[in-house]
C-alpha cells in the first residue's frame, strides 16, 4: 500500500511535535548551561562541541526511551532495541547541531 503525499507530510510533521520539539527544549535547557561554562573556560575547540552535542542529544533519548516514546518511531519493544535504533540518528543530530552552533558563534567573535 502506497503512501500519499499528504500522509507523509503529515507523518514527518507529527514526528517533528512528538520528537523534536521536546528533543530541542531539552537541547536548549541542557546547552546553554554547557556553553556558558564553555564560554567561561574560553573553551572554542571544535570537538569539545561535539562532545557536548553527542551527550547532550543521549539526554532526550534516553528520556524518549524510558517513557516508552521511542516505540513509537522505531517500532522496537524494550529500552535498549529502541536506543539501538535511533542512537546513530541522535548522536549526528547532537553533533551536527553543536557544531553548528559553535560556527555561529565562532563568526560572532572579532
Amino acid at each position: 500500500m502506497e503512501r500519499g503525499l499528504i500522509e507523509s507530510a503529515a507523518s514527518v510533521v507529527s514526528l517533528l511535535v512528538i520528537f523534536g520539539l521536546p528533543a530541542e527544549l531539552i537541547a536548549a535547557i541542557v546547552g546553554l548551561p554547557v556553553f556558558l561554562a564553555y564560554r567561561r573556560l574560553h573553551i572554542s575547540s571544535w570537538i569539545a562541541y561535539a562532545i557536548g552535542g553527542a551527550l547532550i542529544s543521549q539526554v532526550p533519548m534516553i528520556i524518549f526511551a524510558y517513557t516508552g516514546t521511542l516505540y513509537f518511531l522505531t517500532g522496537e519493544s524494550g529500552v535498549t532495541h529502541g536506543l539501538r535504533q535511533a542512537l546513530p540518528l541522535a548522536l549526528v543530530c547532537g553533533v551536527s547541531s553543536a557544531l553548528f552552533f559553535r560556527w555561529l558563534m565562532g563568526r560572532r567573535e572579532p
